[in-house]
This record gives C-alpha cells, structure tokens and sequence, in this order.
C-alpha cells in the first residue's frame, strides 16, 4: 500500500487530501527521488489528443514501512466530464496485445487520421512502390508479389519496420526466385512477424503490404540501389506503417500475452468532505518503455521510416500505440496520451512538424504549430535523433537517412538547395559546427563514408550548432563537391570537398588536452575545444601544429558543457583543422573550438590577423585579399 498526497490549488478548503491507493508492481517504478513535501497541482486544460480534460499533479508517493522516507515521483491523470466515457474498459482489455477489440481501436485511429487529419494525410503524388505483397481476399495464406502499377489507383497498402536479428532470412526475393513469387509465396515459411503483419493488415481491411525482404530482389546490388532510393517514397505514401516495436528478431513475432490491469489506469477518488475527484493512476513513462526503449527504435533505418509515414501503429510487449502527426494515443489512453505524460517531446515535436513539412505540398504551415519549427531546425533535431541510432552496415549512414532528404530537397529552401553528405547548401557554414561529444567511446573514426566535415563520418550521437540570426559569418564558401557512388544524389558518397576563404592561425594543444593556444600571438588566447577522435591525434605532443578556422561570431549552442559562461559574452566558433597526412595540402577536420570570454575573442582575432600579415612562405594558399580578414583559401577533406 503508499499513501498518495496532493498538495490542492490555492484557494481550496484543504491543503492536503489523501487517498489510500494500491499501485501496480508491473509499472517498475523506482524510488530515487529525494524525501521532499509534495509540489502543488497545476490546471491545465487540455484538449489535445481527444475530447479528455485533463488535471495533472506531480506527487510524491510514500511507503508506509520501515522505507517511508523513500518517496517516488508519480503522475495523476484526472478525467473529468465528459472525459470519462473515454476511460479504458475492463471488458475491452484481451489478454492478447492483438484480438479484434485491439485492431477495431487500430482501424479507428486509421480512419480518423485518413478523414480527420489533413496534415497527416496531404500528398502531391499517386505514388505506387515497384512491387507489394498481396493479401488474398478469401484466405491470409494467398500470398503472391505484384506489380505496384498494377494494382487499383485507388487502393492503398501497409508498409513494415521490423528488426531482422542475426538469424538468416528464411525467406527473402532472390533473383532465382523472383518469377515464382509472382504466383505464390508460402506464407508457412515466413518468420512470425512477417505473419503477424500480413494478419493484421487483413484485419485492418488491406490488401497489400510493402516489406523490404519480399518486395527488393536481396542479391541485386542494381536493385537495392535503385529501391533504396525510393524508400522515402514508398512510406511517405503508405496509408499506416506496421511497427514490430517490441521483436528483437522476425522470429519472435507481434503478439504477446499481457495481464489485462497492466494498461488499465487505477480508479479512485481523492479529496475530502464534498470536494471528492474522480483520479486515474497510471505508469507515466506508458511511451518511454512502450516505443523508445524498444529494440526497433534504436535501427538507423526506422528513424527515417518512422517520421516519414503518415502514422505508426506500434505492436509493443503490453499494448498497442499509435503515432501520427496530429495524435499520439495508446490502449490506455486511446484518445490521446496527457500532454502532461509526454516526458517523449523529442520525436512527437519532429513527428508533428515532419507532417507539416513533409506531406503538404506548399511546405510546412508554422502558424498552425505551438511549437514549429524552422525548415533547418527540423532537419538538425532529426539528425541528431538519427545519430543516436544503430547501423549494421556503416557504410549506410547516409543511404539510411537518403529518403528524408530526398523528399526534404524540394521543400528546403525556395531555391531548392543542394544536399552535400548530410548538410543542405544555404546553411552550411553552421551545420559544419556539429560536435560529437560522446565520440570518446569511438577510438578512431569508421572507413571512409563521408568527408571529415560532415557528421556522417563519424559513429555516435552528434549535436548540431544552432543557427541564429545572431551569428555573423566569418568564412565564405567558394565551392563544395561530393562524389557519389551511385546516381542517389542522398546516397553514398566515396569522396568530397569543401573549399572555403578564411581566417587561419596555427596553434598547440595545452597539457590539459582542452584548449588551444594560437603560436603567434604573445598572450594565451586559449579556446576550448571539442575533438572528434582524440584518440587518433598526437594530443601528447605539445609541438603539434592545429589550425584555427573561425566560422561565425554570436551566440552558440555548440560550446562544450564543461565551460559556464555570461550569456552577456561574445563568442567565436570555428573549426580546429589538421594538414592531411597524403602532403597532398588539403586538410581535415579534427573538431571544433570556441572562444571563452570578450578577451579571447578579441586575442584569436588578433592572432588571424598577425598569421595573415606574416604567412608568405607558410605554404598555404593565400587570397587576393591576405592582408585583410580572409587571408586563406582552404580545401578541407
């Protein structure tokens, strides 16, 4: 038993009604929050998600034992009228994740998405992928591939995210087995999740199903390239995209058996005398264990499946969940999880604006979001969502992400900017800030699948800079190329350059192995740094030569977390290069660097100047203009 205690508004007759309640073991809540008085309530009245009112309090819970001053934070979801005819059912709950009362609710997310949703459901094309499994009408078990152009322009089809595991695909389209599958596929030899999808989409009334496997020819490297550079086309126009959310292999399959009270929230009453309310108690991280802790969230290639579909029905361990550009809901909340329980804004704040910005054919509309965000704001956030991810293939790291940016490229700018490995043409001086801080784990950098200067050539999760108004540039770009190594224009790419007129100055790294010190300069004009692959450079070395390029002046969100600064300072960010090994003259990003305060500033731009006054016979290439600020032409690789 705990004691629930809830400290009331102001304003009310009692400060603190209590209810004896029972919480659920299953919801694995962990007492780590210190001993504290319970906070007040905050009304708010939400009506997003669905018709509820909710009333949410963060509270604390208090074992009455030998524990009781081991309180836990929890959060209380109270449904008020009209509001509680939505209140989750006992007889509705099944013991299977997936029966016909859990697809009914399904098929009527579906619908109210389709009919109700018009920025989840805009889309210029009458796209049509190159071939769909299709599902006989009589019996799931007719299974046969067909052509996309052939099927009814007005008949729509599934699309599936799975984890393949490490066991061997049983069944896969081959090239000696294309022609035979045209007629049949045995739906028998099919590994559990394939089946379990292909049943739902026959209960969820569909006839055709995209899956990777069955519908891209495995042993065909033409056909792979090809189809991958369809993919964001062919789950920006599937009507739902099934989600094996909790398999961590297509054996294990879609349905699991659950305890029917484990998704129901706690009713009970809290308060005193006549001023009694009506409390669901429920597990407030319903989404962080049902969708982001799951297997398949951490799969590069399901970041881009993800945000791309119109909505997301995910089959997880306990429930379903469902996920679009409008509604985010789940069994227990089916007409919306509480704003006041998304501890999860992340992806549903890119999900929300993705649809905006990728499925409506004028763009995104940014006065129809609270929260809206610039074009190449969105673009930074889902970068930094897509590198946390895991690949199995490195050399997919740009393949992976090359659907969204194909159906960004149109919608980027009003010109249609170019795409370079990652980075988009108009705000390219600032996303070449990004900074790996947890790259530290990785010893030394991947084989070669990007230039130095894009975040695609690293492992592990990056941070983009953050681009202002505020920031003035400090370098100009005078050209960038890629090499592609198929005609993808998103895809792989095997080599690249940017070449930039810059300010320069050479500097050490300090025995402390953060900061930098310009050579040419008298005073320490340390700046502090930020290393892709420390592990790779000669930090030991104090007579090792790094060059400083600064990139723009302002305000940056970049800066390594060790340094507290005055938001009064100015700053200066750049980036810390190194001569290429080859003598070639090119050089190569090692990381990035920022300025420490006014007098830094002011010492690293002193410092260019001096490097540019005195740099005949330094062997870099100097600009017409070497005397003045941009003193360097750079190729950086």
């Amino acid at each position: 038993m705990v004691t629930v205690w809830v400290r009331q508004p102001r304003g009310s007759k009692t400060d603190r009604p209590k209810a004896v309640v029972s919480v659920r073991s299953s919801w694995g809540l962990h007492s780590d929050i210190p001993s504290q008085e319970p906070g007040p309530i905050h009304r708010n009245s939400m009506n997003k998600g669905g018709s509820a009112e909710y009333l949410d309090a963060i509270v604390s819970i208090a074992s009455e034992g030998p524990d009781f001053e081991n309180r836990l934070q929890f959060m209380l979801a109270v449904l008020k009228p009209p509001a509680l005819q939505f209140a989750p059912k006992d007889n509705l709950v099944e013991r299977l994740t997936v029966s016909e009362e859990s697809l009914g609710l399904a098929r009527k997310w579906i619908d109210d998405c389709r009919v109700k949703h018009v920025s989840c459901r805009e889309k210029s094309t009458a796209f049509r992928p190159t071939r769909l499994v299709s599902i006989g009408v009589d019996h799931v078990e007719q299974l046969r591939l067909c052509m996309g152009e052939d099927i009814d322009p007005d008949a729509s089809y599934f699309t599936f995210s799975h984890c393949w595991g490490t066991e061997p695909m049983p069944e896969r389209l081959l090239k000696e087995n294309i022609q035979s599958r045209f007629s049949h596929i045995d739906y028998n030899k099919l590994p559990l999740n394939f089946q379990d999808a292909i049943s739902a989409v026959k209960q969820l009334g569909g006839r055709y199903l995209w899956v990777d496997s069955l519908c891209i020819v495995q042993d065909s490297m033409e056909d792979w390239q090809h189809e991958s550079g369809l993919m964001g086309q062919v789950y920006l126009n599937g009507c739902c995209n099934l989600s094996a959310i909790a398999s961590e292999s297509s054996s294990v399959g879609m349905v699991f058996e659950r305890d029917p009270l484990d998704i129901l929230p706690f009713r009970t009453t809290i308060g005193v005398e006549h001023n009694e309310e009506v409390v669901y108690i429920c597990d407030p991280s319903i989404w962080q264990k049902g969708v982001d802790d799951s297997p398949l969230i951490e799969r590069a290639w399901v970041c881009q499946e993800r945000l791309l579909s119109a909505c997301n029905l995910h089959f997880g361990k306990t429930q379903l969940l469902w996920e679009c550009g409008t509604l985010t809901a789940s069994e227990t909340f089916p007409q919306g999880i509480p704003f006041q329980l998304q501890e999860f804004r992340a992806r549903p704040l890119i999900k929300r604006n993705g649809s905006q910005f990728l499925r409506s054919p004028s763009g995104p509309n940014t006065q129809s979001l609270d929260d809206a965000l610039h074009p190449i704001q969105l673009w930074d956030k889902t970068v930094e969502l897509y590198s946390k991810c895991q690949l199995t293939y490195g050399s997919d790291k740009l393949l992976a992400i090359a659907g969204l940016a194909a159906i960004s490229h149109d919608k980027f700018t009003q010109n249609g900017g170019k795409y370079f490995a990652g980075l988009w043409q108009e705000y390219l001086q600032y996303q070449l800030l990004w900074s790996g801080s947890a790259l530290s784990r990785y010893p030394t950098r991947p084989a070669y699948r990007a230039p130095t200067w894009s975040w695609a050539s690293v492992d592990g999760p990056v941070t983009m800079h953050e681009t202002t108004s505020l920031c003035t540039s400090l370098m100009e770009i005078i050209d960038t190329h890629v090499d592609l190594v198929s005609k993808n224009p998103y895809g792989q790419v095997k080599g690249g350059y940017i070449r930039v007129k810059c300010a320069l100055t050479p500097a050490r790294v300090d025995h402390f192995k953060e900061f930098l010190a310009p050579t040419v300069f008298k005073r320490k004009a340390a700046v502090l740094c930020s290393w892709d692959y420390p592990a790779e450079l000669n930090l030991g070395d104090e007579s090792e030569i790094f060059y400083l390029l600064p990139v723009c002046a302002g305000t940056s969100s970049a800066k390594p977390e060790s340094h507290q600064r005055s938001e009064r300072d100015h700053t200066l960010t750049g980036l810390i290069l190194a001569k290429a090994k080859d003598n070639s003259g090119d050089f190569t990003r090692c990381g990035i660097f920022e300025s420490l305060d006014d007098d830094g500033v002011g010492d690293l731009t002193e410092s260019c100047r001096l490097f540019a006054n005195d740099a005949v016979g330094s062997g870099l290439t100097l600009s017409d203009e070497y005397r003045g600020g941009m003193g360097f032409v750079v190729r950086i690789i």
